[in-house]
């Protein structure tokens, strides 16, 4: 529901705790969208979102390394910050049938855990930007030779 307020407009009302709180359009919106638009870089929402939506970014997580629970670990919180801030969305290729071995309620599964947290799981992450989690060296992105 949409009011008219002293300052500005108000889109929903919130009861919290007994205290009723007010949450505008700049409360709700996407910090780094908002940004866009306050330093120019975007004239307008429409135009910030969609410049955001093309920002995405993959984890490629090597086999054995899915079975040790520290590089669990690190994918997960990865892929939870990742997911606040790449809204074209978070991609992650790692053996989703691989048991949880992380003491976390987010299902059986890597796959599960990472669909709980907002990735997708895929076969390859494509092109674009990577993390790769493992212990093998692997180029960085800009010294892989493009395939045409």
């Amino acid at each position: 529901m949409a009011v008219r307020g002293g300052y500005g407009e108000v889109f929903s009302d919130w009861f919290i705790g007994g205290i009723v709180a007010t949450f505008s359009i700049g409360d709700r919106m996407h910090r780094l969208v908002k940004e866009a638009l306050d330093s120019g870089t975007a004239t307008s929402l429409a135009e910030a979102e969609a410049m955001f939506r093309g920002f995405c970014i993959g984890f490629d997580m090597e086999p054995e390394a899915a079975l040790r629970p520290h590089h669990q670990a690190a994918l997960l919180t990865g892929v939870a910050l990742a997911k606040r801030v790449f809204l074209g969305g978070v991609s992650v290729s790692a053996p989703s049938a691989t048991p949880l071995t992380v003491p976390l309620p987010l299902g059986a599964t890597l796959g599960e855990a990472v669909r709980k947290l907002g990735g997708h799981t895929v076969s390859d992450i494509g092109d674009g930007p990577r993390i790769t989690i493992g212990s093998r060296p692997r180029p960085r992105s800009s010294d892989r030779k493009s395939v045409v």
